[in-house]
């Protein structure tokens, strides 16, 4: 794991957050009744918290990207940026079921 100060780590916390918040809406949602006019607020919510994610993690693929061309300045490791890259990865596909 990299350094806590590494802003990698200050983004992920807060992309999980999202996530976490996205994920709570949720499962609001299935809880609602088809027709309960609340379904389209929180279906709204998602969508937007979605893209803010992705954007976020399309950010920090560019990021990880321009570590690997010059590891030794950033100074990440080929396997912190194997596990960077891994997070991000499994982070979209969560985020895609989500929305």
């Amino acid at each position: 794991m990299g350094d806590v100060n590494d802003p990698f780590y200050l983004v992920k916390e807060e992309i999980q957050d999202s996530v976490n918040k996205s994920k709570g809406i949720a499962e609001r949602l299935e809880r609602l009744p088809e027709g309960n006019s609340e379904r389209g607020k929180y279906a709204a919510q998602i969508v937007s918290e979605c893209e803010s994610v992705f954007w976020q993690l399309e950010e920090l693929d560019r990021a990880t990207a321009m570590a690997e061309q010059d590891f030794m300045r950033f100074k990440v490791d080929a396997n912190e940026l194997a596990s960077r890259k891994r997070w991000t990865a499994t982070t979209k596909t969560t985020v895609s079921d989500l929305n």
